[in-house]
């Protein structure tokens, strides 16, 4: 496993598996802009910080479950899910989601995650499920 891979299953297993916020703070690089997580990137360990601990406060059963990691040199991939319990309505959701992340002086220089954000609207009905395929397959015959 690459260096990259090793500091990715870190991050997972550390950060979210055992909710070390130091762990944050030790492999956030020096101008790390992580993209995907909210609406706009998150540009510090502080903000991040404020966002895993909204995470886990209203997600105290929030589990993931890591599938796949691959690394190649400075850069590493992950694919996992995110199972847990919608507090509002008691669904429960599973979340797949995936990584990318560039490692530069042992710590992320770049990551990029990517997460089906849609999946805890539908299991909560917010949104009717296949709502968005329903959508394209509508702008495609049209």
């Amino acid at each position: 496993m690459s260096n990259a891979a090793k500091l990715l299953e870190r991050w997972y297993q550390e950060v979210w598996a055992d909710g070390n916020e130091q762990t944050i703070r030790d492999l956030w690089g020096e101008g790390l802009v992580l993209h995907g997580v909210g609406p706009e990137p998150v540009r510090s360990p502080a903000e991040f910080v404020e966002f895993w601990a909204g995470c886990r406060a209203s997600l105290p059963d929030l589990r993931i479950e890591v599938h796949e990691i691959i690394g190649d040199g400075d850069t590493a991939a992950l694919r996992a899910t995110s199972y847990f319990t919608d507090p509002r309505t008691g669904a429960s959701i599973a979340m797949n989601g995936s990584t990318f992340a560039v490692v530069k002086d042992g710590k992320f220089s770049r990551v990029h995650d990517t997460w089906d954000f849609l999946a805890p609207l539908e299991a909560t009905n917010l949104v009717d499920p296949g709502a968005v395929q329903k959508m394209m397959m509508t702008m495609a015959n049209s």
